[in-house]
């Protein structure tokens, strides 16, 4: 690759991270305000009960979601021109997906009892639909690197969300779940729209596709998503079990200030990892990894320090009922830089080529975190350090295994019969 055509590339990807980071930042913003709303507008209860839906909800729509996404964006970056006819081949396939899981997943969690309302589940379920094929449709935008209608549509629903909240002074659990999915649909229909808008010129090739081989193929990253889905929202599920619904809601709070910081750096995650699946073959992977490995350290050091000047922000906006999140943001600084690492590392194993390695480190993540939930730990800030400190670990096992593999693969000769 030419000089030009690296600096090229590298404004690229400035350009898309930065995009995506400008809409993240954004999207931080309204989402912290969103919480803010919905922590004045319901009760405690109510609040604690909307969040554990989505929770329940969240590892679903992964599983649902099958790693379709993803590779659907692997394929379609090399070659947009196939874009139009990949969706239209995979579109029976992601709703005959979706209408599965949706089905298992209001079953069992209504046969098990879990504490839920099945109101509730049946009014977030839609989401089990609208966001896989949300996600599916802005994979197309991403592979043609407008970065900024994904960055306006995520925006958009957010900010319709917290102004139609705005509405009213007070609203039920079940009132605030349909106003989310109500706008989840809307950013669908934006996003159909926009992605017929910027292909209906296009004249390429019949694409063939193969299910049974593409769904063989997704099938790593659906293990992947449903793995990170569980892990994401463990820590709360398992939190509602040994502590009351005001203690979960104040965990709440304080984890969302952590959210919002996590939004910027999945932002150029998002914009990196085409690029680092794209020099996996092509070459530049190492100044790629460096970039990813130095970025995700500092910022997530910067990130766990700026949570500490956020006890006053709760005390501004929040109720007298939510002051006990304060005490918690030091285990959740130290909580984010341990999850913003092993999320540098997982985004590097799957864009090159490492998902079972990584898919086998959450497992352990997930295991010895259930396990921890065993004891009786005296307070919410205990737990989330313990979760933290073997996140740490299962993630430094993941890199070294990662390295040793790799320089094995550089220092073993291909093999050549003799003769």
């Amino acid at each position: 690759m030419t000089e030009s055509a690296e600096k090229h590339k590298g404004r690229g990807l400035l350009r898309a991270a930065l995009m995506l980071i400008t809409g993240s930042g954004l999207s931080a913003a309204l989402s912290f305000v969103l919480t803010v709303l919905l922590a004045r507008f319901l009760t405690p209860t109510d609040f604690t009960s909307y969040t554990l839906t989505l929770a329940w909800l969240f590892p679903a729509v992964l599983i649902a979601e099958f790693g379709l996404s993803t590779l659907f964006l692997r394929e379609v970056a090399p070659q947009p021109a196939h874009t139009r006819p990949l969706l239209r081949q995979l579109l029976p396939l992601r709703l005959a997906l979706s209408a599965m899981v949706g089905a298992a997943f209001v079953l069992l969690l209504t046969a098990a009892d879990g504490g839920l309302t099945l109101s509730h589940l049946l009014i977030a379920s839609p989401l089990l639909v609208s966001l896989p094929l949300f996600n599916l449709l802005s994979a197309a935008l991403r592979a043609r690197a407008l970065m900024g209608w994904v960055a306006a549509l995520n925006v958009g629903m957010l900010l319709a969300q917290a102004g139609l909240l705005l509405l009213r002074p007070a609203w039920r659990a079940d009132e605030a779940l349909l106003l989310n999915t109500l706008t989840s649909a809307g950013q669908l229909l934006a996003a159909a729209w926009i992605v017929g808008h910027v292909t209906r010129q296009e004249h390429a090739l019949p694409v063939s596709l193969d299910l049974r081989d593409w769904l063989r193929r997704c099938f790593p990253f659906a293990v992947a998503s449903a793995l990170g889905a569980v892990q994401a929202r463990l820590t709360l599920l398992l939190l509602d079990q040994q502590f009351t619904p005001v203690e979960t809601a104040q965990y709440i709070v304080a984890a969302r200030f952590a959210d919002a910081a996590r939004l910027l750096l999945m932002a150029f995650f998002d914009a990196l990892y085409p690029r680092l699946s794209a020099a996996a073959v092509t070459g530049g992977l190492e100044r790629l990894r460096r970039l990813l490995l130095y970025t995700a350290a500092a910022y997530s050091v910067l990130a766990a320090l700026a949570l500490q000047a956020a006890p006053w922000v709760i005390v501004l906006l929040f109720s007298s009922a939510y002051y006990a999140a304060i005490p918690l943001l030091p285990a959740m600084s130290v909580a984010f830089i341990a999850a913003a690492l092993s999320a540098s590392v997982r985004l590097y194993c799957y864009a090159v080529g490492f998902e079972r390695q990584a898919n086998s480190a959450t497992f352990i993540t997930i295991v010895a975190t259930a396990a921890a939930a065993l004891v009786q730990w005296p307070s919410i800030s205990s737990f989330v350090l313990a979760v933290a400190a073997l996140e740490a670990v299962t993630t430094g096992g993941l890199a070294l295994r990662v390295v040793y593999i790799t320089r094995r693969a550089a220092t073993t000769g291909r093999y050549t019969p003799a003769g």
